[in-house]
């Protein structure tokens, strides 16, 4: 393919790309949108699920989380505050995304030291196997084996273009 010299006063070539941009961009905040609301319904099932705590004690959802931080067990203010086995259970739950963002703050090293004293639990990096070969900034590999222009990547380059003119 051999590209023409951008002629910036070509306001149609202007028009078209940043329509398409606008596009893109529009759907995949609507794409993101979705699935941050469909996350935040699953949390709120989780969190409404009926638990008898009287008949079953020992339920992880006997243990409540903080509100306004999910991530953090109720009451754990304290460093002396004991750990249910339902908070033990919990708190074997929250998984790397929780560890990552509060491993430093108080209360999660009060519920490290009170629900996992022998430091058993370890919250991993999700792994994935999968490692996109690298074909360069702007390609990707066909089925062929030669290399391709990516159309959001190529949208990219032309929105370079037009924004030197």
């Amino acid at each position: 393919f051999f590209f023409s010299p951008l002629n910036c006063s070509d306001t149609s070539l202007t028009s078209a790309a940043t329509g398409a941009a606008e596009e893109e961009v529009m759907s995949l905040q609507l794409r993101l949108l979705a699935a941050l609301s469909a996350l935040q319904v699953l949390r709120s099932l989780a969190q409404l699920q009926t638990v008898d705590c009287e008949a079953d004690p020992e339920n992880m959802y006997c243990c409540p989380l903080q509100p306004m931080a999910p991530c953090l067990l109720d009451g754990f203010v304290r460093s002396d505050q004991p750990c249910s086995a339902a908070c033990q259970k919990r708190y074997q739950t929250l998984g790397y995304d929780c560890y990552k963002d509060y491993k430093e703050h108080f209360q999660w090293n009060n519920m490290r030291r009170n629900c996992d004293p022998q430091n058993i639990v370890q919250f991993n990096p999700p792994e994935t196997s999968f490692r996109p070969p690298d074909y360069g900034p702007f390609a990707q590999a066909t089925t062929a084996g030669a290399q391709s222009l990516v159309p959001s990547t190529l949208l990219a380059v032309i929105l370079q273009g037009l924004a030197l003119c």
